[in-house]
């Protein structure tokens, strides 16, 4: 199921079309304000999961240098359903670099039924955080 599809909460974040390493991704989600911070949205799941798959970076084309460091980009699955990315619920962590967009996944959801995707940057650019085609089986 695609993740972009379902309801979600979240300040700055935006569904569409995102490319990551010269792919476009039809399906995503993006922050697109990131500034030296840390930022997460909440998805509601219609039904018991219990994996998770994503393409995650920084979305191109990009002249935006700012972004030289890692940025992190994580999943919790929120079993407790408190809306907080708790320490203990966290099932899949991905760190990728301005030019090197990566894979982040999880067989560990552990059937829950609302999820958190979070993103870290040290950087304060006008580059999109981008989650590519997130899906949940």
């Amino acid at each position: 199921m695609d993740v972009a599809d379902l309801n979600f909460t979240g300040d700055n974040w935006v569904q569409g079309a995102w490319t990551l390493g010269g792919r476009k991704y039809e399906k995503s989600l993006a922050w697109v304000n990131a500034c030296n911070e840390e930022e997460s949205v909440v998805i509601s799941l219609p039904d018991a999961y219990h994996r998770f798959t994503a393409q995650v970076g920084l979305n191109e084309p990009s002249d935006d240098r700012d972004h030289e460091g890692v940025t992190d980009f994580d999943v919790y699955a929120d079993l407790n359903m408190d809306k907080r990315a708790d320490s203990d619920e966290l099932v899949a962590s991905k760190g990728v670099t301005f030019d090197k967009p990566g894979a982040i996944e999880t067989n560990d959801l552990q059937g829950a039924r609302q999820i958190i995707l979070a993103a870290h940057t040290d950087s304060c650019g006008g580059t999109p955080l981008v989650w590519g085609n997130p899906k949940v089986s």
